[in-house]
């Protein structure tokens, strides 16, 4: 009886040290899984980190970019504006040079037409002259 008691007691001892080796084992496993994963946790946080710079200097160039691209959409609005303006003080020109063309052409009329005037009263001049002298010849 007590031997196999004993016996029993040894076999059940054994079972108790196999499960605690198992479980060390499992132990120094986990434990150096997680200081791989602690590296690895490491290298990933570096990972990010980097990541992270990448992704603010890109938006640091993006945001110069959008910032060019503003600066130069507001001076072609400007020279858009400033064309409009030497456009419309262009026509605003070229209305007042037809106005004048056309009051030189009146004037000119005018001119043309007092000079016809002119002629005609000097020719009517001479004709009148030309009789009284005649009339007075005439008379003698």
């Amino acid at each position: 009886g007590s031997i196999e008691r004993i016996t029993a007691l040894e076999v059940q001892i054994n079972i108790y040290k196999e499960t605690l080796i198992q479980k060390e084992t499992l132990i120094l496993h986990s434990t150096r899984k997680a200081a791989e994963d602690g590296e690895s946790g490491e290298r990933q946080t570096a990972a990010l980190a980097r990541a992270t710079i990448q992704v603010s200097s890109l938006e640091t160039e993006v945001a110069k970019y959008k910032e060019t691209i503003a600066l130069e959409k507001k001076r072609r609005e400007e020279s858009e504006t400033e064309g409009k303006k030497l456009t419309a003080g262009a026509q605003a020109r070229g209305t007042e040079l037809d106005a004048l063309t056309d009051r030189l052409k009146k004037l000119s009329q005018s001119k043309d037409k007092l000079a016809a005037e002119a002629d005609a009263a000097t020719k009517a001049l001479q004709l009148a002259r030309l009789a009284a002298s005649q009339g007075s010849q005439d008379e003698k």
